[in-house]
């Protein structure tokens, strides 16, 4: 173990992560779709409510940092937004002044910038003063041509940009930042009626680490809209990487890998 704190930490992180997944997650994601579930005895994966009826896990939090550190760009909505005011794409819990992942991700990835944050959104109803865009070191507004010149106005003098598109969507954001922002490693951090056009034909997605709840049952509280059938999105990433269960507060806890090769 090396003296050096930077050092040390980027040394845990590797070793939780490699204790997670198998694998230390150097290779480039590609789309990477991070989300947490509940699996019904029968029927579509249900998604997780965040907040106080979210069942308790101290490892999924990570996860989804993990997953944050590997992007280049980092995709939410406007809905989000809107349901979570709280919401930031953080590396860290707390406001260390380099956080541990951050240092992984300079020091093992490589990648020296934060990631880009991208809000999808129709421009209504968008909160200009929620935390993400006061935390976040780049961010973009991603809307359609109409909402982005209402918008450039609202945002001039900030670190915000507004970029319009002819035809809104998660695959036209995408599509964007492979484009315009040269960018290879996209995460999708968003709500099940947006994730799932990423598994429609033609796919785009290349991996899901998912997060779920294996308790045979949760509250009402807590489930969000239903996303896809696991069948499904095993037909769409067939190759599972690795498959971690761990005894939470809340009861145990899959982490799964899956892969398109």
């Amino acid at each position: 173990m090396s003296d050096d704190p930077a050092t040390t930490a980027v040394e845990d992180c590797t070793r939780r992560i490699d204790e997670l997944y198998g694998d230390e997650l150097l290779d480039e994601a590609g789309v990477l779709h991070v989300m947490a579930v509940w699996r019904a005895p029968t029927g579509p994966l249900v998604t997780l409510t965040t907040g106080a009826a979210m069942p308790v896990s101290h490892t999924d939090p990570f996860a989804l940092r993990v997953a944050r550190a590997r992007a280049d760009a980092i995709i939410t909505t406007g809905r989000n937004l809107r349901e979570e005011p709280r919401l930031t794409h953080a590396l860290a819990s707390t406001r260390a002044a380099m956080p541990a992942l951050e240092q992984w991700r300079r020091r093992r990835l490589g990648k020296t910038e934060a990631p880009l944050s991208v809000v999808l959104t129709g421009g209504d109803g968008l909160d200009l003063q929620h935390p993400l865009f006061r935390t976040a070191a780049r961010s973009v507004v991603l809307t359609s041509n109409a909402a982005a010149a209402r918008l450039r106005s609202e945002l001039r003098g900030t670190t915000v940009d507004a970029v319009g598109v002819e035809a809104p969507s998660v695959r036209a954001a995408i599509d964007w930042l492979r484009q315009e922002r040269k960018m290879t490693s996209v995460l999708i951090e968003a709500g099940p009626s947006t994730s799932s056009q990423l598994y429609a034909e033609p796919t785009v997605v290349d991996e899901l680490m998912l997060s779920m709840h294996l308790s045979p049952e949760i509250d009402d509280e807590a489930r969000a809209p239903e996303f896809l059938d696991l069948e499904r999105v095993r037909e769409v990433l067939p190759v599972e990487r690795s498959t971690r269960t761990i005894t939470e507060p809340s009861g145990p806890w899959r982490y799964m890998r899956l892969t398109r090769c």
